[in-house]
């Protein structure tokens, strides 16, 4: 049992804080986390973040190049889904003049959705959008 305010491991701190500070804790605190717990952790994050020399205008910047790499990288994945979209359909287009060519042969009843040839031999069904 800890006796007085320092032991081995820990040294107690009693301060006032305002009443909205308690309120916002409470409202942001993990179901099942204590106060001190809470407190730990901002206290960590917080002398992590000044070792390192951050200031808040710093996580701002680096908040907003994360954004803009998003952004990168969300633009780039469209653009190779359409790159994608348009093979397929180059795919379909061929098969279809192809099979026009094709001598008449016993035909099978039309699938609802046409099918698209992968590369990897699978068989997708199009859906129509």
């Amino acid at each position: 049992m800890a006796t007085g305010m320092k032991n081995a491991k820990s040294q107690m701190i009693s301060t006032r804080v305002p009443h909205e500070l308690v309120e916002g804790i409470e409202a942001v605190r993990h179901n099942g986390e204590s106060m001190p717990s809470f407190v730990i952790a901002a206290f960590r994050n917080e002398i992590a973040r000044r070792k390192l020399g951050e200031t808040s205008e710093d996580a701002l910047i680096s908040a907003l190049n994360a954004l803009a790499r998003v952004k990168e990288i969300g633009s780039k994945a469209g653009e190779e889904i359409n790159a994608l979209i348009s093979a397929a359909e180059d795919g379909l287009s061929q098969r279809k003049q192809l099979s026009q060519l094709e001598p008449a042969k016993e035909e099978e009843p039309e699938p609802t959705a046409p099918l698209v040839e992968e590369s990897l031999g699978h068989r997708i069904r199009r859906s129509k959008f």
